[in-house]
């Protein structure tokens, strides 16, 4: 599903990329965030759906290449997590709300502390 907003300015955009590109652009998005005290919609959403995309990964890598010693679909789950971190940060860069595929509505529901 797909929940289009307005066209934010660039500096939310910019939040909103820098969330999904590393863990420390995660945490600094959260600080610009906070210092700038720009608690809308659309960055919040977007460091929801990062921080979940984020640990899906670091779940599914663990699984897939420690516990069941699968290093094929190890690496099989990241690319398809980064194929949807670019869907992300391309939905975060023209100013849209999109869920991230199959988990993105849990991840918005998880994730309300943010």
């Amino acid at each position: 599903m797909t929940d289009y907003a307005p066209l934010q300015s660039s500096s939310r955009n910019d939040i909103a990329v820098a969330a999904y590109v590393t863990p420390i652009g995660w945490m600094l998005a959260m600080i610009v965030r906070d210092i700038k005290n720009d608690r809308s919609d659309f960055t919040t959403f977007h460091l929801r759906q990062s921080l979940g995309l984020s640990l899906l990964e670091i779940f599914s890598y663990v699984l897939f290449y420690y516990l069941v010693d699968a290093w094929l679909l190890a690496q099989f789950a990241i690319i398809i997590l980064f194929l949807f971190a670019v869907v992300g940060i391309n939905s975060a860069r023209v100013g849209r709300r999109r869920y991230q595929p199959f988990l993105g509505k849990l991840y918005h529901n998880l994730f309300t502390f943010i």
